[in-house]
């Protein structure tokens, strides 16, 4: 979850439109410069300047428990309270600096993550399948704790799960790897591929979970989330329910990793780079675009946001299913021809130039917008190898991870891709490249390797 502060060095006004149903705050600042409080949560009472706020129990916010403990650690210079922040239940807590002042401004969502029957809000009901009893209740207590989702029932095997999912039809499901009578991969195939129910796998982050997470994503599961421990709960909470969310309101199931749009022509050349950014969903994309491509291909780097043990894993996966080699990035790599960088998990990634040799460089630097590795890091990187030739993509994700990165290279001349709307998971990173005027194009999934080819053979020719 990422949380920008509001900036307490200008005395103008700054105006808030608040979604109630997403709980994303948009800030307007001066110079039409957007940032963006990423609040959960649907209720703010009264429309009210909340720097005229005297008393920090009545000040109200939109916001999770995991936000209000983010909020603690901000170095701002909260009014009446420093860095103090009561948690009363939902809809509680936080000051604007008092040197801002702000309009708050109520606004209808183009689209909502809920329903309503009646003018209640119906919520999606998720299904919990997990023979762990206590992740049984951690993932409840997470997911009860939304706006949006509500636990409807919970299995601890899959014969279980079956019946619910055919009396119950859940909107979304958590599956667990490891069960009772099957993996999660072999329900996923046999038995979840039919039915259009989007899922999240649950696991736990270690070097032998990665094959099967990366199998489970291929095989039509949309996303993963690290399973939460009595100790890490109120750190991952945030993170799993935004992850669930985001999937919830796509209102997509998912679907095994296909090829796309056969590429009809080569790269007329394959010099030059190409540069991808993806998170939610992407994995499965990576695929789709890859497998989709001609046997010989420029320098392709690509930063998915995942963790460190699973890059690999993901890198094999892909490695052993295209004509080309696609290799988890080492410090150092010289960049050739015919060969894919996938950015270590922990780690970021950038490329550079030494004499006429093109090398990956891995850095222990802090993450960027959260991500490590970080899509802007590696496309800032970028224009310092005076490529004639470069074509970036932004895919699925959440956040605005890459957009301005790629707005630079645009601005260089240099051709820019983003993942439209409908092919998405989630349309965050991609909408943020659109939005800001980066991306030249959105394009559907399953034309982007054919683009991508196009886009290239163009640059090659002027």
């Amino acid at each position: 979850m990422s949380i920008k502060k509001l900036s307490g060095n200008s005395s103008k006004e700054v105006k808030i439109s608040l979604d109630q149903t997403s709980g994303v705050v948009l800030m307007l600042l001066e110079n039409n410069k957007r940032e963006c409080f990423l609040l959960r949560g649907p209720s703010l009472e009264e429309c009210q300047k909340l720097s005229e706020i005297k008393d920090v129990k009545s000040a109200r916010y939109v916001g999770s428990s995991a936000c209000i403990n983010l909020l603690k650690d901000l170095d701002v210079p909260w009014v009446n309270f420093e860095r103090e922040v009561v948690d009363n239940g939902p809809g509680t807590v936080v000051y604007c600096p008092s040197s801002v002042k702000v309009k708050i401004k109520k606004i209808t969502p183009t689209h909502s993550k809920t329903e309503k029957t009646n003018g209640v809000v119906k919520k999606k009901k998720v299904l919990i399948i997990d023979d762990s009893s206590t992740i049984q209740k951690l993932l409840t207590k997470i997911i009860n704790s939304s706006d949006f989702l509500e636990v409807a029932g919970v299995a601890d095997r899959p014969s279980m799960a079956k019946e619910f999912i055919e009396n119950e039809a859940p909107d979304l499901i958590t599956l667990d790897i490891h069960m009772p009578e099957m993996n999660g991969v072999e329900f996923l195939k046999q038995y979840l591929g039919d039915k259009n129910l989007p899922v999240v796998v649950v696991s736990s982050v270690s070097v032998a979970e990665g094959p099967l997470v990366m199998e489970a994503l291929a095989n039509g599961a949309l996303s993963y989330v690290q399973k939460p421990s009595l100790d890490k709960a109120n750190t991952l909470a945030g993170d799993i329910l935004n992850q669930l969310e985001a999937i919830a309101s796509k209102n997509t199931s998912g679907t095994k990793a296909q090829a796309s749009s056969v590429v009809m022509q080569d790269f007329k050349s394959i010099d030059g780079l190409v540069a991808i950014g993806s998170s939610t969903g992407g994995t499965s994309a990576l695929q789709q675009i890859l497998t989709s491509l001609p046997s010989r291909i420029p320098p392709i780097v690509i930063v998915q946001h995942i963790p460190a043990v699973f890059s690999k894993a993901l890198a094999e996966r892909l490695d052993s299913l295209c004509p080309f080699t696609v290799k988890e990035a080492e410090d150092g790599d010289k960049i050739t021809q015919n060969t894919v960088y996938i950015a270590p998990g922990g780690f970021q990634m950038k490329v550079a130039k030494h004499g006429a040799i093109k090398k990956i460089i891995l850095t222990d630097d802090p993450p960027v917008n959260r991500f490590k590795p970080s899509v802007d890091y590696l496309f800032d990187s970028i224009p310092s190898l005076k490529e004639k030739n470069v074509v970036a993509s932004i895919l699925t994700g959440m956040g605005k991870d890459g957009a301005k990165g790629m707005l630079k290279l645009k601005e260089q001349g240099y051709e820019t891709l983003a993942q439209d709307e409908e092919s998405c998971v989630v349309f965050g990173m991609p909408r943020e490249a659109l939005k800001i005027g980066a991306a030249n194009l959105a394009v559907p999934l399953t034309d982007m390797s054919k683009v991508i080819v196009q886009k290239m053979n163009k640059s090659s020719q002027s």
